[in-house]
């Protein structure tokens, strides 16, 4: 039985999220499985469409560690409504593939200056 080989790296861009309102932004965490030879890296940025036409490009945005606030990011933006992120998966191992199993971005949306939610 052969043993899968896996690429490396990847990357997957989340679509596009939708807080409902201008919002404050706050810690980016996540839940992720890592063997042996394997990381996951991630950044964050924020827009006021959501096209993200006015985005911050990737390759700007320096990467974020988990439980984080992604503020002091220059790619995020209190104020904006639209929130995306971008995890890059790497290997050394070609058998092995870290997982991303669940992310997390904590942010207060506001609108006339009244808090909706977190």
């Amino acid at each position: 039985m052969a043993i899968p080989s896996y690429l490396s790296p990847g990357t997957f861009t989340s679509q596009t999220l939708d807080t409902t309102a201008n919002s404050s932004f706050g810690n980016l965490s996540w839940s992720s499985t890592e063997p042996s030879g394997t990381g996951i890296t991630m950044k964050v940025r924020t827009d006021s469409s959501s096209d993200m036409s006015g985005a911050t490009a990737w390759a700007s945005c320096t990467t974020v560690t988990s439980g984080a606030d992604i503020t002091s990011n220059g790619c995020v933006t209190d104020g904006h409504r639209y929130v995306q992120y971008q995890a890059t998966l790497t290997t050394t191992e070609s058998s092995n593939t870290p997982q991303l199993e669940d992310v997390s971005i904590q942010y207060n949306s506001y609108t006339n200056g009244s808090l909706l939610g977190t």
